[in-house]
C-alpha cells in the first residue's frame, strides 16, 4: 500500500452526487459520511461550504483532511466511499488537532 492519494482514490463530482450517503459520525468540526461502492477500492472526498470565509483557509483545511486520508488509508474499509464535511473551522488549523479529531471520528464510524 502506497502513501499516495491517486486519482482512482479521489471521489469525483458525478460519483459524489449519485451516491446514497449515510452519516458515519460527527465531531464539533467535522461530519463523516460513507457509502458502499461497486469497486474494490476506497475513495475519499472533502466538502467545505463557501460560507466559511477565506479561500486560503478553506484550501488549507482541505489539504489537511486529504493528508489524513493519504496517511491513514488502513483505518478505512475497502469497497466504501467516504467524504468529510467541514461544519466549523477549528480555531487554529494545526496538524495534530485535525489528525486527532479525524482519527476519533473514523474510529467511531468504521465500527458501525
Amino acid at each position: 500500500m502506497g502513501f499516495t492519494l491517486g486519482k482512482s482514490e479521489r471521489l469525483g463530482r458525478t460519483e459524489f452526487r449519485r451516491a446514497k450517503w449515510k452519516k458515519g459520525g460527527g465531531t464539533p468540526h467535522f461530519l463523516l459520511f460513507r457509502c458502499r461502492n461497486a469497486g474494490s477500492g476506497k475513495r475519499f472526498g472533502v466538502v467545505i461550504q463557501r460560507k466559511i470565509k477565506g479561500a486560503v483557509v478553506r484550501n488549507r483545511i482541505r489539504r489537511s483532511v486529504r493528508e489524513f486520508f493519504r496517511l491513514n488509508k488502513d483505518l478505512f474499509d475497502n469497497c466504501h466511499d467516504y467524504y468529510v464535511r467541514v461544519v466549523r473551522m477549528p480555531e487554529r488549523i494545526r496538524w495534530d488537532t485535525v489528525s486527532t479529531e479525524l482519527r476519533a471520528l473514523v474510529a467511531g464510524a468504521v465500527k458501525q
